[in-house]
């Protein structure tokens, strides 16, 4: 079993968004924090513009998952939060290559994310230029949903392919699942539901990169 503590990106889908500064406070050990930007397009929802995360004045590394169509034509301005990742979807877009090379070129770690119903195998043809892969465990558009365990087929199948890179696993994570996850080669989960109901969610945060 690999024995590096994981990596923990708090979304903040489950959040009070009314209190957010206050709320991301309370999580403020977590490896990363997890925005998830949706356009009303790719996904129903819509959710945070760059102005919204700048106004935040975050000192906690920034995992961008851009939920939106044709990413490549937000980019840049998602770049001024100064993130530390940007993940795009695979299914987004035809412009992978493009991405990559203008994350790459502002030295922000690349990541490409699926859906639960396009298989990894799309992926492989990147995965020599990728920093990171984000498999979906659930739908994305919205918090709360309960984890795909059969998702997991896809870590193993990245693994076996040979990337050496981050896998990211989103939607539904427990410390429970967590375990399953990082058994089948992830090493990097969001969580937003099942930390932000604990009282103390620094401590279940430490719990959960101790997994």
């Amino acid at each position: 079993m690999n024995k590096k503590k994981s990596i923990i990106s708090v979304s903040f889908l489950s959040a009070d968004q009314g209190m957010l500064k206050e709320e991301l406070e309370s999580v403020g050990t977590a490896d990363y924090f997890h925005v998830d930007v949706m356009d009303g397009r790719f996904v129903p929802r819509k959710t945070y513009c760059p102005e919204d995360i700048i106004s935040l004045e975050l000192t906690v590394p920034l995992d961008v998952h851009l939920m939106v169509d044709k990413p490549e034509n937000m980019i840049d301005d998602w770049l001024r939060t100064g993130p530390s990742i940007v993940v795009f979807h695979y299914e987004a877009t035809t412009k992978h290559k493009e991405i990559i090379a203008m994350l790459h070129k502002q030295e922000v770690k690349a990541g490409i994310s699926v859906k639960p119903g396009t298989p990894a195998k799309v992926l492989f043809p990147f995965l020599a230029t990728i920093d990171l892969v984000l498999v979906m465990t659930v739908e994305p558009g919205a918090a709360g949903q309960s984890f795909m365990p059969e998702m997991l087929e896809k870590v193993r199948g990245l693994r076996k392919a040979g990337f050496k890179g981050i896998i990211e696993v989103d939607g539904g994570i427990t410390l429970e699942n967590q375990k399953k996850a990082k058994l089948a080669g992830a090493d990097m989960f969001v969580s937003a539901s099942f930390i932000f109901k604990h009282k103390d969610r620094k401590a279940i945060i430490r719990q959960m990169q101790e997994v």
